[in-house]
């Protein structure tokens, strides 16, 4: 995949980056992936068709709820491996709701709202094992 692609995806996951960072960015990287709408509002661009005879491609939607969006892919590359026994506590349904909070605090957006290293050695995905 490309970076174009690479950008939906997280837009998709995480939901469309906020209008302060998009502002702060380089004009050409941001204009490269995003573009102003309806009055300024930033939206992600669409990727275009390769050649006339292609279908559009589907639309990229911004997560509303970005917690929901990891969990389901998670969810969906976890049940393409192996299947565990009810009573391993590795693979509780807990045990995936607390990686996907780390994983969404280490992804989030903002600097000073994501979560710092020693914070995150004391997660309990990590410190009750």
């Amino acid at each position: 995949t490309d970076q174009y692609d690479q950008m939906q995806k997280i837009v998709q996951i995480l939901g469309m980056v906020p209008d302060d960072m998009l502002l702060r960015a380089d004009q050409h990287h941001r204009l490269q992936f995003f573009e102003q709408v309806d009055g300024g509002r930033w939206t992600i661009k669409q990727r275009p068709a390769t050649d006339a005879s292609a279908r559009p491609s589907t639309p990229v939607i911004p997560s509303d709820d970005p917690v929901a969006s990891l969990k389901d892919v998670v969810e969906k590359e976890a049940s393409k491996k192996k299947r565990y026994s009810s009573q391993d506590t590795d693979h509780s349904a807990r045990q995936y709701n607390l990686f996907v909070d780390l994983i969404y605090r280490m992804l989030t957006f903002s600097p000073t709202e994501r979560i710092r290293p020693e914070d995150a050695l004391d997660h309990p995905f990590i410190s009750d094992r």
